[in-house]
């Protein structure tokens, strides 16, 4: 509990990422999957959401991840 309050503290800088392979092999399976289901009930919500995906994906960086401490990029 308290290496996550601790994360919380030390600088990140925007935009560095980190997620690893697997986050982003799942980011993008994600969006996949979104993007099936999204054109097959020609939901508006959802195709706005797969391009979001797919920039995390390319980045690999996100959101979530920058804004609580996680960076899985430098883990091993």
């Amino acid at each position: 509990m308290k290496n996550r309050f601790r994360n919380l503290l030390k600088p990140n800088p925007a935009l560095e990422p980190n997620m690893n392979f697997v986050d982003i092999f799942i980011r993008y399976n994600i969006m996949i999957a979104i993007g099936f289901v999204a054109v097959l009930t020609h939901t508006p919500a959802l195709i706005i959401i797969c391009p979001f995906l797919l920039i995390e994906g390319m980045m690999g960086w996100c959101v979530v991840h920058h804004v609580l401490g996680i960076n899985h990029h430098c883990e091993n």
